[in-house]
């Protein structure tokens, strides 16, 4: 599930699910699902979509299931591109859900990887999870 502003906004299909999201007027810019489950192919598209979204644009990532069975290397690097870090290769079986900003250099992501739901969240959180950590404010300036 990826929400904005209330709103489910994730296609919510197997695999990957990215929503890319204008930072100055959280407008969704495109929301597209690939199945890295059953679909090399996918993985590719996967990439090829990460590579063309302008930086500056943040960008939600949640997978669903096994997403991890034809995630390709260059799908699992891409991810750096928006500032993740975690190639979920090395645990299968576990899901991933990020929050980053194209062009963010890797490791500045909002991210999570674990068995079960992963989850993580920008604003006002629906979740009644105790966590260890919540932003409750984020600001993304352009240099």
């Amino acid at each position: 599930s990826i929400t904005v502003n209330g709103k489910e906004v994730s296609p919510q299909k197997r695999g990957y699910n990215l929503v890319v999201i204008d930072p100055s007027s959280s407008a969704i810019i495109s929301a597209k699902s690939f199945n890295t489950i059953d679909d090399r192919v996918d993985s590719r598209a996967l990439t090829d979509f990460i590579a063309q979204i302008p930086n500056g644009m943040l960008v939600a990532v949640a997978s669903q299931e096994d997403a991890a069975a034809n995630l390709g290397d260059r799908a699992a690097m891409s991810f750096r591109d928006i500032g993740g870090q975690v190639d979920i290769r090395q645990n299968a079986s576990r899901t991933h859900a990020l929050i980053g900003v194209k062009g963010a250099p890797p490791g500045s992501a909002l991210e999570d990887s674990r068995e079960g739901a992963s989850f993580v969240s920008v604003g006002r959180s629906q979740d009644t999870r105790t966590l260890a950590a919540a932003v409750s404010v984020m600001v993304v300036e352009k240099k």
